[in-house]
């Protein structure tokens, strides 16, 4: 990668002590030699461990551990692990001052276990620890940020984080093998690095779609920016990909991708070979949706298609949705009076079956105000909780490909919100909606203020109503799941006044491999703004004076295996906006299940 010796930093053996690892990390953040956005890559390859949870810390239900890595002195002469939450700490703190274009590879265990495989030359990179680690023993040497409202999680602070990405080379209840003293991970993620041209061109999730099976290991991928093309920060993959292959014999090709993600049938696929062809060539060609499960889809070739089957994988992207997908509007004006842009994107999102002009049974209706294009909402729902019209306008000096790109935004919005799946795994559910405060006195061991979440759940009766104030309050979502099967949970807000879709949660990538489960069935317990659920704490914001309600919906997705919902998340369209939310082979059930609730926001009095 060409990295001068002197932007390099190698602990070996005894030098890899625990004192030596965390001045070595500490520094990062202060480096001079580094910039903002400069990638930082930090490696490790040694031992990990498993440690009891401290008392009353949220780590995902009866018997989850925190994990940590192991220097080369650990337990000599009482020196303790070091946990990931003091790892978080330090990242949290690099990426405050360094900027968060920073990549974490771990080659290590996060399991307890010094046990031997059944090949002689094969050892597994773990140990056996005292567990009873004394969590206060960093809290000299961490910085306690000031306003910072969630605590570092485990799986060393990277569940919903924006302060770096972490590659993994397994879950967290297994092992991490190694062959002659070289992992097997780091082998493998360096054949991959090493293949010309990819290093250029690879994402974070690619590498786990790409990388070579690894016998007894499933590595994962975390972190917020896991699409960015690694080491890079500001080079991100913007077009959603799915992955097509061909059903060889019967004439059929299968998208990785389902109802759950919002696939329907009738929506229409163009499909490129590869990555390359989408960026320098012309597509293979087009395939429509003829059958729809909860995590794959069928589709055939377009009448009259005359191109041999495509070869092994391609790519596929949406160019045209399905009737489902459409979004009904009411126009309330004449053709005449409105401004050619705007009569284009209308036109161009009919034809790409985005929306349609109704007169009954709309969801939006628009109509002309001041020049401005107006957006007025009609569902019920959400006028029973006293709104009545999005905030924002397409303005009379809007292109119109920002009026088509408000168009798309809303017809997705509203596809999104719109479609749920019933199964009775929901009764078996349990979500809080929590107010939080920190504890200005009390500080965790990462030297973060403990966060303290109320007993009080605001979730009543469907419906979460708030009073947002000069001063706005931190929230967090709890959610138990009591059912016999291991779920894969996705939370997003919709925000009514703006069509933006924030990602509240969602789990972890483990591309061809298996995934760590976010929320284990029988008790198991998940929380998103504080504990080990990873994501900051949630706010809410009213955008202006003149607005004293707003309301938007919580949904949350549960998936039985792991569903790639990223696709959903979506900024607002409008010019200006601001959003009003923001955070500080036994059986396998193949189905999935939504809740959602409005949440209402009131000016204060």
């Amino acid at each position: 990668m060409n990295v001068p010796p002197d932007r390099i930093r190698l602990l070996l053996e005894h030098d890899a002590s625990r004192e030596e690892i965390i001045k070595a990390i500490k520094q990062l953040s202060v480096e001079k030699k580094i910039q903002v956005d400069d990638p930082i890559l930090i490696y490790y390859a040694g031992h990990g461990s498993q440690l009891t949870v401290p008392p009353g810390w949220e780590a995902g239900g009866p018997g989850r551990k925190i994990q940590g890595i192991c220097p080369w002195d650990c337990e000599k002469g009482g020196i303790s692990a070091i946990p990931d939450r003091t790892l978080g700490a330090f990242l949290d703190l690099i990426s405050k001052n360094k900027g968060n274009n920073i990549t974490v590879i771990f080659d290590c265990c996060h399991s307890a276990s010094g046990t031997r495989v059944d090949v002689p030359s094969t050892d597994i990179r773990g140990v056996v620890l005292d567990d009873e680690l004394d969590f206060n023993l960093d809290l000299p040497e961490l910085p306690i940020p000031v306003g910072r409202n969630t605590q570092i999680p485990t799986r060393f602070g990277v569940r919903g984080l924006g302060s770096h990405v972490l590659v993994a080379a397994c879950k967290e209840t297994e092992t991490a093998k190694e062959e002659d003293g070289r992992g097997r991970f780091t082998l493998a993620l360096l054949e991959l690095l090493n293949k010309e041209g990819r290093l250029e061109k690879l994402t974070y999730s690619d590498i786990l779609k790409e990388l070579n099976p690894i016998r007894n290991q499933n590595p994962q991928v975390e972190g917020v920016h896991r699409d960015r093309i690694i080491f890079n920060a500001k080079a991100t993959r913007h077009q959603p990909f799915f992955t097509v292959r061909l059903n060889y014999g019967e004439g059929t090709y299968t998208l990785d991708a389902g109802s759950a993600r919002g696939i329907v049938k009738g929506s229409q696929f163009t499909i490129y070979k590869d990555q390359d062809s989408f960026l320098k060539s012309s597509p293979w060609g087009v395939l429509l949706v003829e059958k729809v499960v909860s995590s794959t889809s069928i589709l055939r070739r377009t009448e009259g298609a005359t191109k041999a089957d495509l070869e092994n994988t391609g790519i596929a992207i949406l160019s045209a949705g399905g009737a489902d997908q459409v979004l009904a509007i009411k126009a309330s004006y004449e053709p005449t009076e409105l401004r050619p842009v705007f009569l284009e994107a209308i036109r161009r999102m009919e034809n790409q079956r985005m929306i349609s002009l109704v007169d009954e049974n709309a969801e939006i209706e628009m109509q002309l105000e001041s020049g401005h294009l107006r957006f007025n909402i009609l569902l019920p729902a959400v006028n029973a909780c006293g709104l009545y019209r999005v905030y924002y306008t397409a303005k009379p000096t809007d292109t119109a490909d920002a009026v088509a790109r408000i168009l798309s935004a809303g017809s997705c919005f509203f596809w999104h919100l719109r479609r749920s799946h019933y199964h009775p795994i929901v009764d078996s559910i349990k979500i809080e909606f929590l107010e939080l405060t920190a504890d200005e006195d009390e500080f965790d061991e990462a030297g973060y203020p403990v966060i303290i979440a109320s007993e009080e759940n605001l979730l009543r009766d469907g419906v979460i109503d708030l009073y947002v104030g000069s001063e706005p309050k931190r929230y967090g979502i709890k959610i138990t799941n009591d059912s016999p099967w291991d779920l894969f949970p996705a939370a997003f807000y919709f925000d009514h006044s703006n069509w933006s879709i924030e990602t509240y949660y969602h789990p972890g990538t483990a591309g061809k491999f298996e995934a760590d489960v976010p929320l284990p069935k029988n008790g198991g317990t998940l929380t998103i703004g504080y504990g080990s659920g990873g994501a900051d704490s949630i706010s809410f914001l009213l955008n202006a004076d003149d607005q004293n309600l707003d309301v938007g919906h919580l949904k949350i997705f549960f998936t039985t295996k792991p569903a790639d919902l990223r696709g959903v998340g979506q900024e607002s369209p409008f010019t200006g906006a601001q959003r009003g939310t923001y955070r500080v082979p036994p059986l396998v059930l193949d189905s999935w299940v939504t809740v959602q609730y409005p949440i209402i926001q009131r000016r204060a009095p």
